[in-house]
């Protein structure tokens, strides 16, 4: 009996693993959806997706939908198997262009099984994508090596002149005939930063950025990065608490003399100084316990009313001269 057992329960076992492997053997298709990045690894070649009027797109990928064909097993592994981003060297492929730049049009398949041909190996094979038989439509173009000039600018686009800058100039790829600039924008820390010692900083060239060497050492010196302007009659503003209003008008003093303000020396940023010369200069400050003081005669030191939220701006020749104002009562109607 035992043997007879033993024997049937061998046949199932033998008949399941065969069913299991027939199963995983059978040949299934699934979509995969992937990124496709057409790249060069070398800096002097661009490459750019083209649209439908051949005009270059900012994103240097394409999201496509794979038809993949394989065993059942291997479908089912697809996920780690697979790649979901395929990144393909244009040079590797051959697309190279013989003058300044050419455009291309080629199969994703086409494309996908002449760097992923190691998929026949794991018995993957890509059949056909979805939308059918979808082209890469593309432009590689050579770039020349150029010298540029670094120019170093505050955080509000000002530029600045640095004591020191080394190297001068970097030199990047970029386009045959097109323009471009080598920068570097400082916020108000590296510029106190730069003004201290010696600092590196990275160089960014425009439109692509391909810098050969983008490390500069910068040295600002002392308030070499802004601007001195002398203001000559200043004006005057008053801020008086909604309190007071219709009650009391503030009467500046004939005895005082704004002109003791005149000029104002500052340096600044092109942006603040421009702004400070927009505003009242100097603000006079009245508070709502002035209404209580019983002669209502003041002198006050006005402040100097800087704008903020413009870069670097400082009174260079700050006063110490009162403003003489008394509050005049307005008279009922």
């Amino acid at each position: 009996m035992w043997p007879k057992l033993k024997t049937l329960l061998l046949v199932v076992v033998l008949s399941c693993l065969i069913w299991v492997f027939a199963e995983r053997e059978v040949t299934k298709e699934i979509p995969v959806s992937v990124t496709i990045d057409l790249v060069s690894h070398t800096n002097d070649l661009l490459v750019q997706y083209l649209d439908e009027n051949n005009i270059p797109q900012a994103e240097s990928y394409r999201k496509v939908t794979l038809i993949v064909k394989g065993p059942t097993g291997k479908i089912q592994a697809i996920n780690k198997d697979y790649p979901t981003s395929i990144t393909l060297d244009v040079q590797k492929l051959g697309y190279i262009p013989q003058d300044q730049s050419k455009d291309y049009r080629s199969p994703v398949i086409a494309l996908v099984d002449r760097l992923y041909s190691r998929n026949r190996e794991s018995f993957l094979q890509v059949i056909d994508t979805e939308p059918k038989d979808l082209d890469l439509h593309f432009r590689v173009t050579k770039l020349v090596l150029k010298p540029f000039p670094v120019n170093v600018y505050g955080p509000n686009k000002d530029k600045l002149n640095p004591e020191i800058i080394s190297p001068a100039e970097v030199e990047a790829y970029v386009p045959a005939g097109v323009l471009g600039e080598a920068k570097i924008v400082f916020n108000e820390q590296q510029i106190s930063a730069a003004i201290q010692i010696k600092t590196e900083f990275t160089v960014e060239v425009t439109p692509l950025n391909r810098v050969k060497n983008n490390k500069v050492i910068v040295k600002l010196s002392e308030g070499g990065n802004l601007k001195l302007d002398k203001i000559r009659n200043p004006r005057l503003g008053i801020i008086k608490p909604y309190a007071l209003e219709g009650k009391y008008k503030v009467v500046i003093d004939g005895s005082t003399r704004l002109d003791e303000y005149s000029p104002i020396e500052c340096r600044g940023t092109s942006q603040a100084l421009e702004e400070y010369n927009k505003r009242y200069h100097l603000i006079l400050e009245i508070s709502e316990e002035d209404e209580q003081k019983p002669s209502l005669q003041f002198d006050r030191l006005p402040i100097y009313n800087l704008p903020e939220g413009y870069g670097q701006i400082e009174i260079l020749n700050k006063k110490q001269v009162t403003i003489g104002f008394h509050l005049e009562k307005i008279a009922d109607k």
